[in-house]
């Protein structure tokens, strides 16, 4: 929900009787407590959601930013996270067409991850293994975000694979300053 929703929404659920209350934060898609998701809406929420995960369970920070008014960021999240981990894009809604998700490496990982809080994210590089075209998190790997996508950090436009290219994507970026 805090991809979907403003900071001033929440929504309450229960699972097997269990209360929960989850709040919003970036909305990028705030109508969503009244009625479906778009296809751009989804997008963008999926983007947000894909950019979340982490292999290793650790808690970081991002700074998550992309062509949409919920990724709006003030000069002091610009200054305080600057190195670029990568970009983000996809599908992870079933009723809006295959789960499908997509990364790349930021310039940053992609020159040396051994610094700040990159040795804890690996979702947007390759996984190292031969012949593979995945992630460390199972997600459909295209190579550097500067080849894959026609636009600059924050990026747009990227190869999702068959010729589709994607324009609800989100860039990551974590904590620090590159060396």
């Amino acid at each position: 929900m805090s991809c979907a929703l403003d900071a001033g929404q929440s929504i309450a659920f229960s699972v097997g009787g269990t209360p929960y209350l989850d709040a919003g934060n970036m909305g990028v898609a705030p109508a969503w407590t009244t009625r479906a998701l778009s296809a751009s809406e989804a997008a963008w929420v999926s983007a947000c959601v894909l950019a979340r995960l982490n292999l290793t369970s650790t808690v970081v920070h991002i700074s998550a930013r992309g062509a949409n008014a919920g990724y709006d960021t003030t000069i002091t999240e610009l200054a305080d996270y600057a190195i670029e981990e990568g970009a983000f894009w996809g599908n992870v809604f079933t009723d809006v067409g295959a789960i499908a998700g997509f990364s790349c490496n930021g310039i940053d990982q992609a020159a040396d991850d051994s610094y700040g809080d990159l040795p804890a994210r690996a979702c947007a590089q390759w996984d190292g293994v031969a012949g593979s075209n995945r992630s460390a998190c199972g997600l459909t790997y295209v190579g550097l975000c500067t080849t894959a996508c026609t636009t600059a950090s924050p990026y747009a436009n990227c190869a999702s694979g068959g010729g589709a290219r994607a324009d609800a994507v989100v860039t990551s970026f974590l904590s620090g300053t590159a060396p």
